[in-house]
């Protein structure tokens, strides 16, 4: 799992097991991503679209995805 979200809603919120790096760290730091299948953490639907486009770019095959601030249980 890589969260992908900004640090200050990251360490507000931490998934245990996921790697963190910001998006707009992505394209520096996706090198710490072990070659594998990976499901992103983002925050929204326009940061997930740029995270995954970033991951496929660099060879990663992303699984799936969540969001955190989707707004779906609000109803």
């Amino acid at each position: 799992m890589v969260d992908i979200r900004d640090y200050n809603v990251s360490s507000n919120d931490v998934i245990h097991g996921s790697i963190s790096i910001p998006l707009a760290y992505l394209k520096r730091h996706h090198h710490e991503i072990p070659k594998e299948e990976v499901h992103v953490i983002a925050s929204d639907k326009i940061e997930r679209n740029l995270g995954v486009r970033v991951l496929r770019s660099k060879g990663f095959k992303v699984i799936g995805y969540t969001l955190t601030d989707c707004g779906c249980a609000e109803k």
